[in-house]
């Protein structure tokens, strides 16, 4: 009878011992496709913890400030920012990580140095742009429009061909890269107020987890 009995276990020993392998190399294989995944932002991905992004970032750059937020301009959903000071391209940079409820859903790149001509920032803007396509390819759409974009709805101010508007957009699987340059006004509509020529990459994810609440 033990014997038998002992037959009987070892083929049910053998199942228990490859169910387990099987497990086993199904966490692996996972662990390790994601710790090899591409980056979708420098070294982060999208859905990153602000502490993951801290500890990808601490040898790299130093934060400038860490605040919560409620602006429309990034063009999508978010609550809390980490501002960085970074060098990229050899110029001075804030580096913007933007998430919502603990989740990184964008990133971006502000270029903040002021130049007295404004062929100095279309210069840079096309040097960025270039750089973009050689990693990303083509951009799937380009606008070069030289004016603010706000004088569209306000006849009263006339255009004024100082203004540049220029953007290049690319697109991979999980997200939208959008280089610009913009004249902007600091306040308001006022001619008389201080303007200011814009550039910025910006990177956002294509499925934000909150896409999945609708």
């Amino acid at each position: 009878m033990l014997k038998h009995m002992k037959i009987l276990s070892q083929p049910r020993l053998q199942v228990i011992i490859l169910a387990g392998a099987i497990l086993f190399c199904q966490a692996m294989c996972f662990a390790n496709d994601h710790e090899t995944a591409p980056f979708d932002f420098r070294k982060t991905r999208w859905g990153m913890t602000k502490n993951e992004v801290k500890t990808s970032e601490r040898e790299s750059a130093r934060i400038q400030t860490e605040r919560e937020i409620n602006e429309s301009y990034i063009g999508f959903v978010a609550d809390e920012v980490i501002v960085y000071n970074e060098k990229v391209a050899e110029m001075d940079v804030l580096m913007s990580y933007f998430f919502l409820n603990d989740s990184l859903v964008g990133s971006e790149y502000s270029f903040r140095k002021e130049y007295e001509k404004k062929n100095t920032y279309i210069d840079i803007y096309y040097k960025l742009r270039n750089i973009l396509a050689r990693k990303y390819g083509a951009p799937v759409s380009e606008d070069e429009i030289w004016k603010d974009e706000r004088f569209q709805k306000r006849p009263e101010f006339p255009s004024d061909p100082n203004h540049l508007s220029y953007k290049s957009l690319w697109e991979t699987d999980k997200t939208e890269i959008s280089l610009s340059l913009k004249t902007v006004f600091d306040k308001g509509y006022q001619v008389n107020k201080e303007i200011k020529n814009t550039i910025r990459i910006l990177y956002a994810s294509k499925n934000p987890e909150y896409l999945e609440d609708f």
